[in-house]
Formats: structure tokens, sequence, C-alpha cells
């Protein structure tokens, strides 16, 4: 599959402010957080705090893709804020690494000068691969950012667009400067010591693999966080709300006080949403689910959207014993045609998880 995920952060749990709850991110610090009200459209959005020039603290999150990968195609609603930039300062605002080890791990980095213009370089403050003209980086407002890198020693390439249009091209250059490996993080820092706080949101990743269009750029994508509104057909599991859509956790719920459990083989439970009114077209859909296996042993579950009822599955996910994961599957077509998504279907469709196996 080409497609790698979709992030919205409109779905994440929180009072006010909160952790980014997903073991695909890692934070920094308590400054690093869900901005719950001011996603580019709507929703929610990555917040980023400014550096801290006292402490010489980035603030920061990774992305893990979980499996390495040699080429990377992304994009993401951008807000830089203002402030102070220096391109050959040690706090680059984003770096593609192969672990968590900035000194040795780091195969490429992307810096924003005082001009705003963007450089690639080898390393933090490192040799200068690329530059992009000044001002391509507009602070204070919403850019969509895509990037596609091939991570080699020798034939390595950059190529960065920003909204439609590109501001590098680079290529036949050394992006593993880490010396060997591929891209397991991306490491996303806010640079600004005079400024306030950068945001992401609208996030997609994609590999070279697959049919198009999900092997190369996509161009400006919306990525919507649908909470669930109804329950559907199917309602094996237990609930300790009225409703079993108002069971599952999100916004600021608590977590451990609502919760649906499906504690037999064959038990299972779908839920119906409203698709976003703004949404002109549909490129994939995913169903996520945050689970927990509170038992001793191995607990296994498949997703599945249910369509004019027939129930169309994806994947097995396994779950150990006393783990807590985010859990998806992503549908790139629509499984009873063949063909695109549409709201219409989504609309009249149902989702949801089935256990298949407790040991």
């Amino acid at each position: 599959m080409a497609l790698i995920l979709m992030e919205s952060f409109d779905l994440y749990g929180y009072a006010t402010f909160t952790w980014l709850l997903d073991s695909r991110w890692t934070r920094a610090s308590v400054t690093s957080l869900i901005q719950p009200s001011s996603g580019r459209r709507s929703g929610g959005c990555l917040q980023l705090e400014e550096y801290n020039a006292t402490t010489l603290i980035a603030y920061w999150q990774h992305l893990n893709l979980q499996i390495a990968q040699s080429t990377v195609i992304m994009g993401f609603a951008f807000y830089a804020p203002t402030g102070a930039y220096t391109p050959t300062a040690g706090f680059p605002v984003f770096l593609f690494q192969k672990g968590t080890t900035i000194a040795t791990d780091v195969q490429f980095v992307i810096h924003r000068t005082s001009a705003n213009a963007l450089e690639i370089r080898a390393t933090a403050g490192g040799t200068l691969l690329a530059t992009s003209a000044d001002n391509v980086v507009t602070p204070t407002s919403w850019q969509y950012w895509e990037i596609k890198t091939v991570c080699h020693a020798s034939s390595g390439s950059v190529i960065i667009n920003i909204d439609g249009v590109e501001v590098i091209n680079v290529s036949g250059v050394n992006t593993q400067n880490a010396g060997s490996g591929a891209i397991n993080l991306i490491h996303f820092r806010n640079y600004s010591n005079a400024g306030g706080n950068c945001l992401i949101d609208d996030l997609y990743l994609c590999d070279e693999t697959g049919d198009a269009p999900f092997n190369d750029f996509l161009g400006d994508v919306e990525v919507h966080g649908n909470k669930f509104t109804s329950d559907e057909t199917d309602g094996d599991f237990d609930t300790n709300d009225t409703s079993h859509y108002g069971a599952i956790d999100d916004l600021g719920s608590g977590y451990e006080v609502k919760y649906i459990e499906g504690d037999a083989v064959g038990e299972k439970d779908s839920f119906g949403i409203v698709p976003a009114s703004d949404n002109p077209g549909v490129y994939a859909v995913e169903v996520v689910a945050n689970g927990h296996n509170s038992g001793g042993g191995t607990a296994k579950f498949k997703p599945y959207v249910n369509i004019d009822g027939t129930r169309y599955y994806g994947d097995e996910v396994t779950s150990s014993a006393g783990s807590s994961d985010k859990n998806s599957y992503i549908w790139l077509l629509n499984p009873k045609t063949g063909g695109s998504w549409s709201k219409l279907v989504l609309a009249a469709a149902e989702f949801g998880y089935e256990v298949t196996e407790l040991t």
C-alpha cells in the first residue's frame, strides 16, 4: 500500500491540552501538544512551542514511520511563526532520521533561514545541498508543503512544493548522512526564539509503491476526523454508556471512564458517521481504534466496513496482554465496487471491529 497514514489531529482525547496519544508520535516536552481548535479549517492540529533561547530546548515531535522507507512522500499544512532564524544554527525545522539519536542518526535536514528561504543541509548547520529563493515561507499564514525524498548516499534527491509551486528540486546528493539505513523517523521542530508556535495539520504520508495517485504528490488535501455519531447493525460489545458510540473515548471523556468491550470471539460492533460537508471528494478512508487488551493473553481483531449488508474486512490486528495501542486500517477504494469512495457511500456505511481470537 502506498498510502501509509493520514492525520487530522481531530480525534485525540483532551480536556484543554494533552499529549499526542499515538504510538506513531513521540513528544519532546509538555509544550508539544494537540491544539484543539486552531486547525487549518476545523478541529485540532499539532502545536509546537517556540524554541527556548535560555534553556536551548527546541520543542519537537517525532513521527515514527514504523517501517523504514527509502522513499518518503509527504504533505502537511504548515503555519510558520515569526521570529529569529539562523540557517547555520543547530535547530533545523525538519530532520529526516534513521533513529532517535540526532548526533548519529540524521540523514538530512531542512532549515528555514532569516530570509524565509528553505535550505537542504546534510546535518544541522552542515553541508549545504540546495536552497530555495527567499520568501517562499510566509509567516503567520497556512501553507501546504509537500516533500518527496529518496534516501541514498550518492543519488539522493529532495523535492519541495509549497502551495503547488516547486521551490526546491535537487538530485544526485547524499541524503544518507547517517552512513546507512533509510528513513524511520521524521522530526518536526519549531525554531523560533521570538515569535510563537508553529502548527501542523492535514498530514499524509506515502511511499513510491502502488498505483497512482498514492505514489506521488497528492496536492493540498484535507484530512477529516469523523467521530461516530450513531450505533448501527452490530452491537455485541458491552458498554457502560447508554449508547455504544457515546462510550468511545474522545475529546476529554476520561479514557478509563467510558468504554466498549468485546470479550468473546465473533463479537462485533459498528457505528455510523456524518461525512464532512466541505470535503469535495474522498481519496481514502481510515478506520481507527484506540484499544486496550486487559486480559492476560493475546487478543486479535479485524476492522471492517459494512456496505449494503456485506462486511468487508481489513487486516487482522494482534494486541498483546496489557497493551494499549492505536490501530488503523486504510481502504484506498470502496471495497464493494473497487472504485472511488463517495460521501453518499460513507454516510450509509457502518464501520466497526470484530474480535477474532482470544488466547
